[in-house]
């Protein structure tokens, strides 16, 4: 949560992204009720590149991550999966990205309509909205802009780079979102440490906790399901982001 990664098998190959709120529910318990529902996985974005990308191996995993490596021609291109992340990243290492999505891509930050075809941009930040209504950011870390241009509805990249790249879905209706989103954008998790303990006087408690690692600058930004929020330490700052 709150995304769902998958591996792209056909061309742009890659990770595709999704988050939907639509819901297929079938069965029919005794008293009415489903048997079961899943979230409908559509492309919604997704990282991938101009070279041939295939699954390398898996370079790291703990209880809540993993983090999965590609080959991309004679580059690299690294994902850490971390549960609860607000953003996916992708470092890339002498490889040439795309950004990709099933939906019709409508707007690039103040570009849009038929000025976006074939254009050339060259930033640090991308505001990409897509016909479904969807709007993704796409930060790119570190001290050089990158530049892009837009292919029958992608983002491919004139070059290949050695940068991190990170996508995080809006929500639109969340006052503060894009501020939020922006400030937190350059700490990226990647795993997390899990502990236990008993209690110091009764054997019939105990606790546990999960310490995220990161890297890159500033406080993580991280989603919580509504069952963690209860058990958050007092130490932890909420906001009124949800997707």
């Amino acid at each position: 949560h709150p995304y769902v990664l998958k591996m792209k098998t056909d061309s742009p190959y890659g990770v595709s992204i999704s988050h939907s709120d639509t819901k297929v529910m079938g069965g029919s318990g005794s008293d009415g009720a489903a048997q079961f529902y899943f979230n409908v996985f559509e492309e919604d974005i997704g990282f991938s590149a101009k070279e041939a990308v295939e699954l390398l191996s898996i370079q790291d995993y703990d209880e809540t991550s993993f983090t999965v490596l590609f080959q991309a021609g004679e580059g690299t291109m690294t994902l850490p999966i971390v549960r609860g992340m607000a953003y996916v990243t992708a470092e890339y290492d002498g490889a040439s990205p795309i950004i990709y999505s099933q939906h019709a891509l409508i707007r690039v930050n103040e570009v849009q309509g038929s000025a976006l075809g074939n254009s050339q941009l060259s930033g640090k930040r991308f505001e990409l909205e897509f016909n479904n209504g969807d709007i993704w950011i796409l930060y790119v870390m570190g001290n050089n802009a990158l530049e892009f241009e837009v292919q029958d509805g992608k983002l491919v990249g004139l070059s290949s780079i050695r940068a991190t790249l990170r996508l995080t879905k809006l929500p639109v209706s969340i006052d503060g979102a894009r501020e939020l989103l922006d400030i937190h954008s350059s700490a990226i998790p990647i795993g997390s440490e899990l502990s236990a303990a008993m209690h110091e006087t009764s054997p019939n408690k105990a606790s546990y906790s999960f310490q995220w690692k990161t890297s890159g600058e500033g406080d993580l930004l991280h989603y919580a399901l509504p069952h963690h929020l209860a058990v958050l330490s007092s130490d932890v700052t909420r906001t009124e982001l949800q997707l």
